[in-house]
């Protein structure tokens, strides 16, 4: 999909602070907070319940006379009347909350996307920058101490796996400790060396490539996500 912008000014969000500010002014102190448990004792009022409220509530309407004076018909058609009002605003909140959980999710997968470009970018920088490769150790102590959980595959010391049809832009990181090489198809030249902790983006093009594990005597792990 398309990259999407979003800017909010400072006005931007002084005026929402404002607006729903004044929302819960008027809402908060009508709305009730139930303890815990509380709602396992009370009825529930699904879409057939409303059928049958509107039946009866339409019958006693007509014929209040039947009512005992116990009975508070303006309390009655004041709940009904409530509940129509809090239902339209909840959905309306609703409305709003879907869409902005969407565009943060957008927003996010941008943000995690730059930040990926950006590491590739600090890692190439590194190898003839001293102060870039100051960064990238902290990426790489920091990928270290926290691993994103995916499948992982272990390739046996001196071997290989082909790996066909992957996903444009997945990640292999090598969580073992043995240095591996990635080859496109099956190549033996030409490869990217990924060093144990380190992580690089398998490059575009490479639909088929190979993963050879460096050491004759210990097995590797990677995962690709």
């Amino acid at each position: 999909m398309n990259r999407i912008h979003v800017v909010f000014t400072t006005a931007n969000g002084t005026t929402i602070s404002v607006a729903f500010g004044d929302i819960q002014a008027v809402i908060d102190s009508q709305l009730t907070h139930l303890a815990p448990g509380t709602k396992k004792s009370m009825q529930i009022m699904g879409p057939r319940s409303v059928g049958l409220r509107d039946i009866v509530f339409n019958g006693v309407s007509a014929s209040p006379e039947i009512l005992p004076v116990t009975f508070s018909l303006p309390y009655y058609t004041e709940d009904k009347d409530a509940i129509a009002f809090l239902e339209n605003f909840k959905n309306m909140m609703v409305s709003e909350v879907g869409k902005l959980e969407d565009t943060l999710y957008v927003l996010k997968h941008q943000q995690m996307d730059d930040t990926n470009t950006c590491a590739d970018l600090i890692e190439t920088a590194a190898k003839t920058n001293s102060s870039v490769n100051v960064v990238w150790e902290e990426i790489v102590a920091f990928r270290k101490k926290h691993p994103v959980i995916h499948d992982q595959v272990t390739i046996p010391a001196a071997g290989s796996i082909l790996t066909q049809g992957h996903k444009k832009g997945s990640r292999l990181t090598n969580f073992g400790n043995t240095v591996l090489t990635i080859f496109l198809n099956t190549m033996i030249t030409g490869g990217i060396q990924i060093g144990p902790g380190d992580s690089h983006i398998i490059p575009d093009g490479w639909a088929n490539f190979t993963t050879v594990n460096g050491s004759a005597t210990a097995a590797g792990i990677y995962s690709l996500s």
